[in-house]
């Protein structure tokens, strides 16, 4: 079934889907493990091109952005073993290192100022693409046929593939 979708969202149905794993005690229904590996087929070469597309493609960009991950190693907090201290997905700089390592980071920014401004153009061609609406094919299955074992997030995600409408859930709900 064709369905218009925006790249962003297409890219989610795929990660939920690539990444659904079935308890060892559990079983996919074969109309839900057909309709999951369809509709994979059908997104997979899509999402391909849009990871493709969220790589950078200027050398001088990726110049900057090891650069930039010396100058966080040298200035980051480290562990007992030496390895820098990561919070979430950030360096954990503290105290006078962080004067030091803003410093050297604005230096670096300034040297690389004209690959950071391309790189900005390359991320809001992205977010136009992502954003952008395409017809897709998607293989529909029934609500019933879905895992026992998922969680509404992940419904929420796949909605486009339940082919039920909302008032025919309700009845069967």
């Amino acid at each position: 079934m064709k369905t218009k979708l925006t790249r962003e969202r297409i890219f989610q149905i795929w990660f939920v889907l690539t990444n659904l794993k079935v308890p060892e005690n559990e079983m996919l229904d074969k109309r839900f493990d057909y309709a999951k590996n369809r509709t994979l087929d059908s997104l997979t070469p899509e999402v391909t091109e849009i990871v493709k597309a969220r790589k950078s493609g200027i050398p001088k960009y990726d110049e900057f952005d090891i650069k930039r991950k010396e100058i966080l190693m040298k200035y980051a907090s480290k562990d007992e073993q030496g390895n820098p201290v990561i919070n979430g997905n950030q360096f954990s700089i503290n105290g006078e290192n962080l004067e030091e390592a803003n410093k050297s980071l604005n230096e670096l920014t300034e040297t690389y100022k004209e690959a950071l401004d391309e790189r900005q153009k390359e991320i809001d061609i992205y977010n136009e693409i992502i954003n952008e609406e395409i017809e897709i094919d998607i293989t529909p299955v029934s609500f019933i046929a879905l895992p026992t074992f998922v969680k509404e997030e992940f419904t929420k995600v796949i909605r486009p593939m339940i082919k039920e409408t909302d008032e025919e859930l309700e009845a069967l709900l």
